[in-house]
C-alpha cells in the first residue's frame, strides 16, 4: 500500500471515517483489478466486531436471573415480557405514571384465564406503546 498515492487517490481529502476510508481502498482498482479488496474487506470485518460483548453478558445475566433452573416450563413469549418489563423498569425508575393501553385493558378481563379462549397475540406496535418510557 505503500506504493500508491493516496492523496492524489483521495482527491478531496483522506476522509476521517474509517469505514468509508477502507471501503474507497477495497474499491481501489488498478487495470481493472481491486488490488486491495481482501485486506480492505479483512479491515471492515473488524470495525464491525464489537468492542465487548458487556451488553451480550448483561442481558444473559438479567435473562439466568429471570429464568432460573427451576422455572424451566417458562415460554419464550412469558420470558420475552418479563425481560422486557424488567428492562423498562429498570429505565424508568417508578411506575407511577404508567398508563395502560386500551388493548391492556381489553386483554385484562375475565376470560384472562380461561384456556378455550385462543391466546391473543400482541403486535409490535402494541408491544411498543405498552413500553414507551414515561416522560
Amino acid at each position: 500500500m505503500a506504493n500508491v498515492d493516496w492523496k492524489n487517490y483521495f482527491q478531496g481529502g483522506i476522509s476521517k471515517s474509517s469505514v468509508t476510508l477502507w471501503t474507497a481502498v477495497r474499491n481501489y482498482e488498478v487495470a481493472g483489478s481491486k488490488k486491495f479488496e481482501n485486506i480492505a474487506g479483512f479491515v471492515l470485518k473488524m470495525l464491525s466486531a464489537p468492542l465487548s460483548n458487556a451488553a451480550v453478558e448483561r442481558a444473559f445475566s438479567i435473562m439466568n436471573v429471570t429464568k432460573p433452573k427451576l422455572r424451566n416450563r417458562l415460554q419464550t413469549p412469558m420470558l420475552e415480557a418479563l425481560l422486557r418489563a424488567k428492562l423498562w423498569a429498570r429505565g424508568v425508575r417508578c411506575c407511577a405514571k404508567f398508563l395502560p393501553t386500551t388493548k391492556m385493558y381489553d386483554l385484562f378481563s375475565k376470560n384472562i384465564y380461561d384456556d378455550d379462549v385462543g391466546e391473543e397475540v400482541l403486535s409490535e406496535k402494541d408491544i411498543d406503546e405498552i413500553f414507551v418510557i414515561c416522560e
